[in-house]
């Protein structure tokens, strides 16, 4: 059976009627998915920053509504932004509560996904001791987290924000040597780097995008993108990054 999932990260949502740097991220992400929904996907992964600034209740609630009308299974992890105890308040999420760690694994048409919380910046040890055992049971397993555990050549982000104490997490992923895929957010923009056996995949967000080469923060006007990934039955495997096609009025200015 073939798999297509749907990645969104980054959405870094405010109240209605509320801008962020001149940027409507509420029109933005309703672009986005009315785009998701002409692609028919299997399942939709959802990797961290739902709020702008502080987390917000509301932001959690109203976007499980928003995601429900896909009718297919639909996961998330939280980001930097994002409070644990308000997610697990309006998703069913993985094992855990309140401000626990928000991590698990998944299999979806015969494929092992593994979810890691590293929304404090860094994977906690609990953590680590679950996902060197989770990849041993499942080492051909897509590993999904917020922060991607190498470093990017995205300077801005690459020397201010990484995710930190990375050594034992690259020596879980990459000891036994077998090519594994990470899909992640948190960089603001979309590239894909290898690093020994890992392919770190990084989805465009929804919300702004940050200059990838600015040693200080710079934004980039794009529409708002996503990533499509897809597993065939003969074992391929494609990544699409999308680019919204109806752009939102701000961005039209």
């Amino acid at each position: 059976m073939s798999l297509r999932v749907i990645q969104l990260t980054d959405l870094h949502l405010l109240p209605p009627g509320e801008l962020l740097m001149g940027l409507d991220v509420n029109a933005r992400l309703e672009a986005t998915l009315k785009q998701i929904a002409t692609l028919e996907p299997d399942a939709l992964f959802i990797t961290g920053d739902f709020c702008a600034h502080e987390p917000v209740q509301e932001v959690y609630h109203r976007l499980r509504s928003r995601f429900e009308v896909f009718d297919v299974p639909h996961f998330v992890i939280p980001g930097n932004h994002d409070d644990r105890a308000m997610m697990r308040a309006a998703y069913p999420l993985m094992p855990g509560e309140g401000q626990e760690p928000i991590y698990g694994s998944v299999e979806l048409a015969r494929e092992w996904f593994l979810f890691v919380d590293s929304s404090p910046g860094v994977v906690d040890p609990p953590q680590l001791d679950w996902l060197a055992e989770a990849v041993v049971e499942h080492p051909t397993a897509t590993v999904i987290i917020h922060h991607p555990p190498i470093k990017m050549g995205m300077p801005f982000m690459d020397d201010n924000y990484p995710l930190r104490d990375t050594d034992r997490l690259l020596d879980i992923l990459t000891t036994d040597g077998r090519r594994r895929r990470v899909l992640c957010g948190h960089y603001h923009a979309a590239r894909t780097v290898s690093y020994r056996n890992l392919d770190v995949l990084l989805c465009p967000p929804t919300s702004f995008f940050i200059y990838p080469g600015a040693d200080e923060f710079m934004m980039e006007d794009h529409p708002p993108g996503f990533q499509l990934l897809e597993w065939a039955d003969d074992g391929s495997f494609r990544q699409t990054v999308y680019a919204t096609s109806a752009r939102p009025a701000e961005l039209q200015k």
